[in-house]
């Protein structure tokens, strides 16, 4: 081959090689594509469910007008039916990789939501650590409640959403790597957020007028932008709020915490600092906010008498007021021992409450302490046969718990 016939073919196999390493072959616009942001699962009639999908616009989110998300509903009884049906009706492809929460409604819960989420997750590009909502109205409902006030980006709202509950009660358990792990595993039982109307909130829906609508594919519900109040103006709308955890024993609801108590499990399972109040023990008139953290000093162990769980809990907490009502000042020796006295009291009573209704009442350990009594047995042979979830309500607690408040300037 001549010098001048291998120069050609080089530039030749140079010019293939640029084209495909380019890796444009295969490209697609954010036109071509519709970014899931939510999923709701409601109940239908029969073996069918609704699938609700909250979509980002996003002409709206980069500046371009209209609303920032699209809520359509299609009837179904599969996921990979439903997520067609969406693609039809959009004229998009449907991208789960942004999605945010998975909501299903409390009827669907109680009925167990594992085969709904096996579902989705095959062959779908999505996130694990989405957050998994238990809705008390409706899946559907609690995704039209959503209107971002300060964010034209529903997935960037989202986001700050669940980073504000972080110093209430939100906790790593309630998300779907979390969920699925913990519903086919004896150690430790599934969590979800719950939600609910808030009935502290209360908003005017605005008159908008609305034109075509476009077409509108059978068996298909379409709403943008959010809210649950009819077409004209004057109406209140009904605005729902994280509101406590969920409780599932393996893939089925079988309660709920309300806030307090999900902030008291909070406090015991995880690292981040909680906003705890409590009545001023000095003017009860008034109450004190104050940051609570579990030390790493603290420890759990567990045993087996007689075949029976005995769980020993040793909590010890730091105490940071941030804000009192009252004229008393708890940088005070004398009434920082007051608040603190009071602090341990209350703190000791909402546990011992929190332990009793997880344990006897809703018999699903949450907690996780099966992963700690695992380490009694020799073989994961022994430890099966010991039917944890089974024994775990049998279980008995020593409860140690610690409290000091910590002074400013201390």
């Amino acid at each position: 081959m001549t010098k001048t016939k291998r120069f050609t073919a080089a530039l030749l196999c140079l010019f293939f090689c640029s084209g495909v390493l380019a890796g444009c072959y295969d490209n697609r616009e954010i036109e071509d594509l519709a970014y899931v942001i939510a999923i709701g699962i409601d109940e239908a009639e029969g073996n069918s469910f609704d699938l609700t999908f909250q979509t980002a616009v996003p002409q709206a989110i980069t500046g371009g007008g209209g609303e920032g998300t699209d809520i359509t509903s299609y009837r179904t009884d599969n996921f990979l039916s439903g997520l067609k049906k969406a693609g039809q009706y959009l004229s998009r492809t449907i991208n789960l990789s942004h999605t945010k929460i998975i909501v299903v409604s409390e009827a669907i819960a109680q009925k167990g939501i594992t085969a709904f989420v096996n579902g989705l997750q095959q062959g779908l590009q999505i996130r694990q650590d989405i957050n998994v909502i238990v809705a008390a109205q409706g899946a559907k409902k609690y995704l039209e409640s959503i209107q971002p006030k300060l964010s034209s980006n529903p997935s960037r709202y989202y986001e700050l959403l669940f980073k504000s509950y972080e110093s209430d009660f939100l906790v790593p358990q309630a998300q779907l790597e979390d969920y699925l792990y913990r519903a086919k595993n004896q150690g430790a039982q599934p969590l979800a957020i719950y939600t609910t109307v808030d009935k502290n909130i209360v908003e005017t829906k605005k008159p908008e007028g609305r034109g075509d609508e476009g077409k509108k594919e059978e068996g298909a519900e379409k709403k943008s932008g959010g809210g649950s109040g009819k077409e004209g103006g004057g109406q209140e709308q009904q605005r729902m709020s994280l509101d406590g955890l969920a409780v599932f024993k393996f893939d089925k609801m079988v309660g709920r915490l309300n806030a307090r108590e999900a902030s008291v499990f909070a406090l015991m399972t995880g690292k981040n600092n909680i906003n705890f109040d409590i009545v001023d023990p000095l003017d009860s008139r008034f109450k004190v906010l104050s940051i609570l953290k579990k030390e790493k000093t603290s420890s759990t162990n567990i045993t087996f008498k007689d075949g029976k769980p005995l769980i020993n809990i040793d909590l010890i907490m730091d105490i940071n007021v941030q804000s009192v009502q009252s004229d008393y000042d708890y940088d005070e020796p004398g009434n920082a021992d007051v608040l603190n006295r009071a602090y341990k009291e209350l703190l000791e009573k909402e546990v011992r409450n929190l332990l009793q209704k997880v344990t006897y009442q809703f018999k699903s350990d949450i907690f996780g302490y099966g992963e700690l009594a695992k380490r009694n047995f020799v073989t994961i042979d022994k430890w099966e046969e010991t039917r944890w979830p089974d024994v775990f309500p049998e279980a008995r607690y020593n409860l140690k718990l610690s409290t000091e408040v910590i002074r400013h300037g201390q």
